[in-house]
C-alpha cells in the first residue's frame, strides 16, 4: 500500500517564486556551463580506418575507447572552430620582451598563420606529409657511405630547412617573403643534383671564395648558363627551373611591383594617406601560392629520393607514404582549383573572414 505524502502541497502550489528556498539548489554560473559535456544526440555508424599505433593506444584505455576516439575528434573539430585566444597568440616572455608595436606585429602574425591552416586544412596536412616524408629519408641516408654524397646530403639538407621556413612564412600570410627562401632552397637542391652528378665539382664549390680564379671556375660550372648547367637532368629539376624563374621576378627584387599589391591608399578631402601591408588578405591570392609552396618542396623531395634511391627504394613504408602523399596532392590541387578557377585575379580584400593584416 502506497504510503501517504505527509506534505502540504497545497501550500506548496501558493508559494511565489520570491517565497522559495534554493539554497540547496542554487543557481548554475557560468564555469559550470564550461566544464559541462553537451549531450551528443544520435550518432552515425561508419566504417573508419586507423593506423594500428593510434588503435592500439585507444584500446589499451579499456571499455568505452570508441567514445574515447569519438572524444578526441570532437574536441579537434571545435578547436577548429574557435579562433585562438589573445593570450595564446604571445607569451609572457614576449610581452616582457616586445614593445607594443612588436607585440601588435606578432600577434597579427600568428593569428594568420592559425587561421590560414584553418582556412585550408588539406594544404597544412599535406604540408606536414611531405615534411615527414623528408625526415624519413633523411634518416634513410643518415650512415652514407659515399663521401660524395655528404656534401649534397648537406644541402637537401638545407633545402628541407628553407621550405620549413618558407611554410611558416607562407601560412603567416607572407608569400612574397615565402618566395625568396624557396627561391634559395631550389638552388640548394639544384646545387646537390649537380655535385652528385658531377663530384669533381665538389672542390670548386667549396673554393669558390678564396681567389678571383676559384670564383670564375664557379661561374662558369654553377652560374653560366645556368638551365643547362644546374636545371637539366630530370623533369623536377626542368620544373624547379621555371619556380626558380617565377621566384627571381616576383621575390628577389625591391620594385614597385613587388610591393602594389600591398599597398593600400586613403585619400580625404585635405590629405592622403598610403599603408603598406606586411601580410596578404585575399584568399584567392594566398591560395595558388600556397600550392606552389606545395609543389615545390615536391621536387625537391623527389631530387633528394633520386640523389639516393638506390638506399631509399627498400623502404617501404616511405614507399607508401610518398604514393599516399601524390594522389593527396592531386586532391588539393582539385579542391583548390574549384574554389578559386584556373586563373585567379589578385584582388585585395580588406574584409576577408579571420585575416588580419599590419601594416605601416
Amino acid at each position: 500500500m502506497k504510503k501517504r505524502s505527509k506534505t502540504n502541497w497545497n501550500r506548496v502550489d501558493a508559494l511565489r517564486d520570491n517565497q522559495i528556498d534554493y539554497s540547496d539548489n542554487p543557481p548554475l554560473e557560468a564555469d559550470f556551463f564550461k566544464k559541462a559535456i553537451a549531450w551528443p544526440g544520435t550518432k552515425e555508424q561508419i566504417t573508419l580506418r586507423l593506423s594500428p599505433e593510434v588503435l592500439g593506444f585507444f584500446r589499451r584505455q579499456g571499455k568505452g575507447y570508441q567514445t574515447a576516439i569519438g572524444r578526441v575528434l570532437e574536441d579537434f573539430v571545435e578547436k577548429q572552430k574557435n579562433p585562438p585566444a589573445e593570450e595564446e597568440l604571445i607569451l609572457p616572455f614576449e610581452m616582457r620582451a616586445f614593445s607594443s608595436v612588436l607585440q601588435k606585429y606578432h600577434r597579427v602574425k600568428r593569428n594568420n598563420f592559425f587561421a590560414t591552416i584553418r582556412a585550408f586544412p588539406h594544404v597544412w596536412k599535406a604540408c606536414l606529409l611531405l615534411d615527414k616524408i623528408f625526415m624519413s629519408e633523411f634518416a634513410d641516408a643518415e650512415n652514407i657511405r659515399e663521401s660524395r654524397q655528404l656534401i649534397p646530403l648537406l644541402l637537401l639538407m638545407q633545402a628541407h630547412s628553407e621550405y620549413r621556413l618558407a611554410m611558416e612564412l607562407a601560412f603567416s600570410t607572407a608569400p612574397a617573403e615565402a618566395g625568396s627562401l624557396l627561391r634559395q632552397g631550389i638552388e640548394s637542391a639544384a646545387f646537390a643534383h649537380k655535385l652528385h652528378r658531377e663530384p669533381k665539382l665538389v672542390a670548386v664549390w667549396l673554393s669558390a671564395d678564396e681567389s678571383k680564379e676559384h670564383k670564375s671556375a664557379f661561374k662558369k660550372a654553377f652560374v653560366e648558363n645556368r638551365r643547362a648547367n644546374l636545371f637539366s637532368g630530370s623533369k623536377a629539376l626542368e620544373e624547379l627551373h621555371m619556380h626558380w624563374c617565377h621566384f627571381s621576378e616576383a621575390s628577389a627584387h625591391a620594385g614597385i611591383w613587388n610591393m602594389a599589391n600591398r599597398i593600400d591608399t586613403d585619400h580625404a578631402a585635405t590629405e592622403g594617406r598610403w599603408h603598406l601591408n606586411y601580410f596578404e588578405q585575399d584568399r584567392k591570392v594566398l591560395a595558388p601560392e600556397l600550392y606552389r609552396l606545395l609543389d615545390v618542396a615536391h621536387l625537391i623531395e623527389a631530387v633528394v629520393f633520386s640523389i639516393f634511391e638506390s638506399r631509399l627504394q627498400f623502404d617501404e613504408s616511405l614507399l607508401k607514404s610518398r604514393a599516399l602523399f601524390a594522389r593527396y596532392k592531386e586532391l588539393v590541387r582539385a579542391e583548390l582549383k574549384s574554389e578559386i578557377g584556373p586563373q585567379p585575379v589578385p584582388k585585395r580584400s580588406v574584409t576577408a573572414e579571420h585575416f588580419e593584416t599590419e601594416s605601416i
